[in-house]
């Protein structure tokens, strides 16, 4: 059952995907509601389910992480041996796991700073499964912008930059306490400072001033909400572009049209069969398949040619 989102709860969805962390006053300020509205229709949005979780955006390059994706295609798979699968992965240190219709069934990703670890899980993962896999595809991530859900607003055009990563990007130190912190905001970015100390079993004062710090070195982007899509009547598709001969210009044209869009809420610049990943979040897949049209008649000259998913279940994601 589809849950219908008035335009209070809208406003506020779209306060936390700008800052997960702002409170219920500031978030009042910037929609015109009472900090008692605004603290009531997060909870009721959480009890509903139409909230999962609020998350930090981490740039991961900076700390000498890199990104590795498979996309996979079964072929004679059960059910039963579809789930052993997916518990199998969500087993391991994997940061998404998604099941898919389209070109590919499921795809999973390991951000790690050994790609030894991606290996071990995919070598292990052929290992016992190499019967059931009729395709499988590697990505390397070297470049990421992440959006936010401007469609929430009713906005035709976002306004301003995505937040960007890049793989060339200068490291900063980073120390075990750091990680902890991270998977700590991971679990919840809402926490208070307090409730993080209690998890972390660092102090409130060095909480504080790690989290400011992670923010001003840029490895913490922002804070963003995590949300169930099906039950507000959305869906999310990935398109994976290739590219023939484009100039540096024109696929940074083709980015920014992505980045523009107020459905896309991530894009990728890949190592991989194809060039570019982008993903948007629509109310059809009409609305997606226009969207998709659009790209090949604005980027004829560059883009050979499309394929698309659509994720139809997410079993986990974090960003490390």
């Amino acid at each position: 059952m589809v849950i219908e989102l008035d335009l209070k709860d809208r406003k506020i969805l779209f306060e936390l995907e700008l800052n997960a962390r702002a409170s219920a006053s500031q978030i009042g300020k910037k929609t015109g509601l009472s900090q008692e509205v605004v603290n009531y229709r997060i909870k009721r949005l959480e009890e509903r389910g139409v909230i999962k979780n609020y998350m930090p955006i981490i740039d991961f390059f900076k700390i000498g992480f890199q990104a590795f994706k498979m996309f996979v295609q079964f072929q004679h798979i059960s059910e039963e041996k579809h789930k052993e699968i997916v518990s199998f992965l969500l087993s391991k240190n994997t940061n998404w796991v998604v099941d898919c219709n389209g070109w590919c069934d499921l795809i999973f990703a390991v951000v790690t700073d050994n790609i030894s670890e991606f290996e071990q899980i995919k070598n292990e993962f052929l290992e016992k499964y190499s019967d059931f896999v009729a395709t499988k595809t590697t990505s390397i991530m070297t470049e990421t912008r992440t959006s936010s859900r401007v469609y929430l607003t009713g906005k035709k055009h976002k306004d301003g930059s995505p937040m960007a990563q890049k793989s060339t990007v200068k490291r900063v130190e980073f120390s075990k306490e750091n990680f902890v912190l991270l998977r700590a905001l991971t679990k919840n970015a809402r926490a208070s400072v307090l409730e993080i100390s209690k998890l972390t079993n660092l102090s409130p004062r060095m909480v504080n001033y790690m989290m400011n710090k992670l923010s001003k070195e840029k490895v913490i982007l922002g804070y963003r909400v995590s949300l169930d899509l099906e039950k507000i009547g959305y869906k999310y598709f990935k398109s994976c572009l290739y590219l023939g001969n484009a100039s540096e210009k024109r696929r940074q044209a083709l980015l920014g049209y992505c980045d523009s869009h107020p459905n896309m809420i991530h894009s990728v610049v890949a190592l991989a069969d194809w060039d570019i990943e982008a993903e948007f979040e629509v109310e059809s897949n009409e609305e997606f398949y226009k969207i998709v049209d659009d790209i090949r008649d604005k980027f004829s000259d560059i883009v050979k040619t499309i394929e698309t998913v659509m994720v139809v279940k997410e079993y986990r994601f974090n960003y490390i």
